[in-house]
């Protein structure tokens, strides 16, 4: 959920209301089937990683999206 939100802010910090209502929808759906998809690979490699692997890779690609979105909104700033 923090990297669907951090998503919806940057766009709505660069995109107009009208180009924001034309991109929701494909967005929105993305985002759902990317998460219905996330969850059946966790209880994959849940089953060969382990918990604490599986809480290790969603830390560094949180950490990975922090970092992303930084740089996106100082890119969104400058333009």
């Amino acid at each position: 959920q923090l990297i669907t939100s951090q998503h919806w802010s940057f766009i709505s910090s660069v995109l107009t209301p009208s180009q924001s209502s034309m991109w929701f929808a494909p967005i929105s759906g993305l985002t759902s089937v990317t998460s219905a998809l996330a969850a059946i690979c966790v209880g994959k490699l849940s089953a060969v990683w382990g918990i604490p692997g599986v809480v290790g890779a969603a830390g560094l690609f949180l950490a990975f999206s922090v970092i992303f979105g930084d740089i996106a909104y100082r890119v969104a700033e400058k333009h």
